[in-house]
């Protein structure tokens, strides 16, 4: 009965340690399809992609099982206006935290973006953007963005920027400022 029971224990513990483990790497998976199901409207609020616009953000146009369309919109203050910032994109959903979109095949062209962090409350999230052009020997490009919904971005919650901080330590980084903030609308 005490091998018993101290195998119990034994089994809890490395649970408990294996739990604590993942927690602290940061090795969650969280779901895209979910984050993007609640949050139809998302503002770029900061990314290492050296392409940025102020007030731009991603609109669900149409989620379905296995992919959803996303359009970029950017809205323009000095002329009062919303422009797209290219095409609708369709993207294929790839297990729980990624989803990607372009040509499939081991050297296909595509972009790849993965859900590494949203906070409880699924209102921001931290998405890694791979851009992979091997049919063309170009070496994989690696981004973050810190996206928020429209609710929250004066006010984007401290799990999301902390974990979006610690994951683009020096790197350049843009970032929608206060002043852009204040006339930024979604439509």
């Amino acid at each position: 009965m005490a091998a018993v029971l101290k195998a119990a224990v034994f089994a809890l513990a490395i649970i408990a340690a294996e739990k604590r483990f993942t927690m602290a790497d940061g090795a969650k998976e969280y779901n895209i399809k979910k984050f993007l199901t609640k949050n139809s409207v998302l503002l770029n609020m900061r990314t290492t992609h050296g392409t940025f616009n102020p007030c731009q953000w991603y609109q669900v146009e149409n989620l379905g099982d296995s992919d959803v369309t996303v359009s970029a919109w950017i809205y323009i203050d000095n002329t009062k206006r919303t422009a797209s910032g290219g095409h609708a994109k369709k993207w294929k959903f790839e297990g729980t935290d990624k989803m990607w979109s372009g040509d499939e095949g081991p050297d296909d062209d595509r972009d790849e973006k993965r859900l590494l962090y949203q906070d409880d409350d699924v209102t921001c999230g931290v998405l890694q953007y791979d851009e992979i052009y091997d049919s063309i020997g170009i070496e994989k490009r690696t981004y973050y963005e810190l996206l928020v919904n429209k609710d929250h971005i004066r006010s984007v919650p401290n799990g999301c920027t902390d974990y979006y901080s610690k994951i683009t330590e020096n790197k350049k980084i843009s970032e929608n400022k206060e002043e852009d903030l204040k006339t930024c609308k979604f439509e």
